[in-house]
């Protein structure tokens, strides 16, 4: 089968996933938010066998999850769900109605609007339990400086493409989390100047 391929997320996987065997220990349920063409979700959820993961996008990107995601053959892969921060709100019966032990999502608060990622926050803070992780991968800036040129540029580009998007800074993205009771416990340097951010319900 030709499944929806994205380079970056073939090459980042597995020091991504050396971190999530670090942080997602135990078993639970895990939400993806924006997972795309579905590998890292197959990647994952393949070695995490502990872990039942959902994979979510929002409504125009379903078609091509799905077809990164059929016939994976592997159990505790769920079928994927829609989720648009924008719109959805934690209801009383369906995949949202559960509260998730761990939260994934990679390379999304930067193509977000500022408001978005807010929508974002917000919604994991309603469905992660209490003491539960969120783990986000992505470029991040601190103290409103980027950790590269090659980051700049990538900016520009961002806001060239979508003036609301961009690379955000963490301390803002810390600040907006603990409104929600969600802090920020560990920045992780990753290769390619990023970094994984571990957030935690409080």
């Amino acid at each position: 089968m030709n499944r929806p391929y994205a380079e970056s997320a073939d090459q980042n996987k597995e020091v991504i996933v050396d971190v999530l065997r670090q942080y997602f220990v135990k078993s639970g349920n895990v939400l993806e938010i924006g997972a795309g063409t579905g590998q890292h979700a197959r990647y994952f959820s393949s070695l995490l066998t502990t872990l039942r993961w959902t994979p979510s996008e929002v409504p125009d990107y379903m078609l091509m999850l799905e077809q990164g995601i059929t016939n994976s053959g592997i159990s505790n892969l769920i079928d994927p769900i829609s989720v648009d921060v924008n719109t959805v709100q934690p209801g009383s019966s369906g995949p949202l109605a559960v509260q998730y032990d761990y939260i994934y999502s990679a390379n999304t608060l930067h193509i977000m609007s500022w408001q978005s990622c807010i929508n974002l926050i917000s919604l994991v803070s309603n469905l992660l339990a209490s003491g539960g992780l969120m783990v986000t991968y992505g470029p991040y800036n601190v103290n409103n400086q980027f950790s590269s040129d090659s980051n700049e540029r990538f900016d520009l580009w961002l806001k060239q493409r979508d003036s609301l998007s961009g690379i955000r800074d963490i301390d803002d993205l810390r600040c907006e989390g603990l409104e929600k009771n969600l802090q920020i416990d560990d920045i992780i340097e990753m290769p390619v100047n990023n970094k994984m951010l571990i957030w935690r319900k409080i």
